[in-house]
């Protein structure tokens, strides 16, 4: 059985996702905290991450993300990038990927 969500590691990030799952990929420039919650409000990443890393993580949408310290972030959904800046206040992105 496959589960509804699970964190990718850059070596598997090659897979492609399963039956209605979608990608989210971070690529950390600064010291960030993230957390993501899938369609039905589990966390499915959460944790502090360290300047020059990146991490895949495949889920079911729509996915509830928030990240600390967004301009050190650059977040991909789907293969296309997304702006945080729009979605960021004081130093902290709220937004909601479909």
């Amino acid at each position: 059985m496959v589960p509804a969500a699970e964190i990718v590691s850059a070596p598997e990030a090659d897979r492609a996702p399963g039956p209605g799952e979608r990608q989210v990929r971070l690529d950390f420039d600064d010291e960030s905290w993230v957390e993501i919650r899938d369609r039905n409000e589990r966390v499915i990443f959460s944790q502090l991450n360290r300047p020059g890393t990146q991490q895949f993580i495949h889920g079911l949408p729509p996915f509830s993300v928030v990240v600390g310290n967004a301009q050190g972030v650059r977040l991909t959904y789907d293969e296309r990038p997304v702006d945080l800046s729009v979605h960021t206040k004081i130093d902290v992105a709220r937004l909601i990927l479909q």
